[in-house]
């Protein structure tokens, strides 16, 4: 629904190309049902009240005196076959958005479009009303209300498959958009953010419900915003359905893998100008990249350097940006781009697809898909614009936060075991490793969602839990779900593992680790507590083996495990001994 107590414009669809409209009357056909979002026009920069003494962009609106943030308000376009009644056509100003209440309360399609009607219908009948203006206002405000809090409150028992953004640009040029979805309750301040480009003519965008879920919960109050991202552009486009919708036919595209390292080039792509060619005092920091590493770390992904530079020059240069404490195992040398990155996903033991790699030199970017084809590879131009790629939208936790941290303590750990006398154990003795096994619960949910989500390595099932799934696993009373929480006399780990033990059968049906602990005999202490808790016996284990999990998968094999059956690529396990070997040299135990 759009502001009908304030929009008087209606014109025809005669504008729109004849194509278009084809186009548009064959796009939607499955959709069954949609919200009732109550669309206005808001500012990006809005300080109320006091913008209206002080803003040169301030225009009053005829009825209601709020401030008109589109040239024309919300123009309602007829004549055109399609999801709801009619377009919107929006021709926005410097720092207007669309704004609303969010909803995922669904109504059925053909009553909801008798309802857009019949707030129309309202909508001309108060701005017709032959009363003062101070009274056609407060209806105005008061109509309102009532829609926004009809709609926030309206509930249904389907779900919506996704939100839905059909626009249409009549420009010869892309417009740069931005979707922010923002929980509104005191605390959480981790919004949906998706930027899309809608190029000329007609876009249908979607963006699915579990994808949003991961970042804001949808029972409770959020807000919905539209606005291009260029603050100063003013681009004219037509709306249809902007609402959340139940489309039977839907089915999501496969995530794109979750991005754990960003590599950067330097010249020209971090600053601007080259440093042998320049000197490093004529070099200048790119607009927002400072913000985008801090924000980029923030959410747990690495940063690194592939450059083909001098080190000895380079540092001092990143120092005096505040960048060089942000980078990990940067390559800066003479070889070519491909192998340096390649390098830097092994000096990181992640997998290279879950690299980004960001230069402006298209022989660069050429070279390194060429050498690196599982690598991400995009230019410089949009390196403001990582942070709204889909791969990059992780939700930041404590853990999160610190990954930085934890790998320059491994760092340490690494120099400790190089300068350590005696055998491995003896240096894994030292390092006072404390573990931890917690039992899931609803703090713990992110950071675990987020650890399943990651690990490759480590993980013996494979399975990706969305949180509902994770949830639904702590809330079952046949099953047990720990969290693993390490630290060691360098730092703290945080949650680096996920169990589930089904305690009726005494199988253990699903283990993950970051891969941070590999090789310090964390698992086999863990699998050794678990042996001791369930004494039942035999105590099986299955075991999805994949390329990447199989070295880690020794661990079974380790303590005594035997493989006694396979069926459907899922490897089940079993151990019958009675006694349970010991790992002495960790401290372990059950609770905070």
């Amino acid at each position: 629904m759009y502001e009908s107590e304030v929009n008087d414009r209606w014109e025809d669809a005669g504008n729109i190309p004849e194509e278009v409209r084809r186009q548009w009357a064959g796009i939607g056909k499955n959709i069954i049902a949609r919200t009732m979002t109550c669309w206005g026009e808001h500012c990006t920069e809005c300080a109320i009240p006091h913008c209206f003494l002080t803003c040169d962009l301030y225009q009053q609106r005829a009825i209601d005196f709020s401030c008109r943030r589109f040239a024309l308000g919300t123009v309602c376009v007829t004549g055109m076959q399609a999801v709801v009644p009619w377009l919107l056509k929006i021709e926005f100003k410097q720092w207007a958005k669309l704004w609303a209440d969010g909803t995922t309360g669904l109504v059925a399609l053909p009553h909801a479009n008798r309802l857009e009607r019949f707030n129309a219908w309202i909508g001309a009948l108060i701005r017709w009303l032959p009363v003062p203006k101070r009274i056609k206002r407060s209806i105005a405000w008061r109509y309102r209300g009532f829609r926004g809090r009809w709609a926030i409150r309206r509930t249904s028992r389907q779900t919506p498959d996704y939100f839905l953004i059909e626009v249409y640009n009549p420009a010869a040029s892309d417009v740069g958009m931005t979707l922010y979805i923002r929980p509104t309750s005191a605390g959480s301040n981790t919004p949906f953010a998706a930027r899309f480009i809608v190029a000329p003519g007609l876009q249908r965008f979607c963006f699915p419900v579990a994808t949003i879920r991961a970042f804001v919960n949808l029972d409770e109050r959020f807000n919905l915003e539209i606005s291009p991202s260029d603050s100063v552009a003013r681009p004219m486009l037509y709306f249809g359905c902007v609402d959340f919708v139940r489309d039977p036919s839907f089915v999501a595209a496969s995530k794109p893998a979750s991005c754990k390292c960003v590599v950067w080039d330097l010249d020209n792509t971090v600053w601007d100008g080259i440093l042998v060619e320049d000197g490093p005092d004529r070099l200048t920091l790119k607009p927002g990249i400072k913000e985008t590493f801090a924000e980029l770390d923030r959410r747990g992904i690495l940063l690194s350097v592939a450059s083909k530079n001098n080190p000895d020059d380079v540092m001092p240069v990143l120092q005096r940006f505040g960048l060089d404490e942000y980078l990990l195992k940067p390559q800066i040398s003479w070889e070519p781009k491909g192998q340096a990155v390649r390098r830097i996903a092994q000096l990181l033991n992640i997998g290279i697809e879950s690299l980004i790699y960001v230069d402006d030199s298209p022989f660069e970017r050429a070279e390194v898909s060429a050498v690196c084809p599982e690598v991400r590879v995009i230019d410089a131009v949009d390196a403001n614009w990582l942070l709204w790629r889909e791969e990059c939208q992780v939700a930041a936790t404590a853990e999160s936060s610190r990954r930085r941290m934890a790998y320059r303590e491994q760092d340490l750990r690494e120099e400790a075991q190089a300068q350590a006398d005696g055998d491995y154990e003896s240096f894994l003795r030292d390092c006072n490793i404390q573990v931890r096994v917690l039992p899931l619960d609803e703090k713990l949910l992110p950071r675990v969602h987020e650890l399943v989500q990651r690990t490759n390595q480590m993980n013996f099932s494979g399975t990706r839990y969305t949180r509902e799934e994770l949830a639904l696993i702590w809330a079952d009373k046949d099953l047990e779900a720990y969290a693993i929480e390490v630290d060691d006399r360098f730092g703290s780990y945080g949650i680096v593992g996920f169990a589930v033990m089904d305690q009726a059968r005494g199988i253990l049906t699903d283990l993950a680790f970051s891969c941070r602990i590999q090789s310090k005999r964390i698992e086999h202490a863990l699998l050794a507590y678990l042996l001791r808790r369930y004494a039942v016996r035999p105590f099986r284990a299955r075991w999805r083996k994949t390329e990447r999990n199989a070295p880690a998968g020794k661990v079974f094999a380790d303590l005594g495990f035997r493989e006694v059956n396979e069926c459907d690529g899922v490897t089940e396990l079993e151990y019958r001994e009675v006694e349970v070997p010991t790992f002495d040299f960790i401290a372990l135990k059950a609770g905070p």
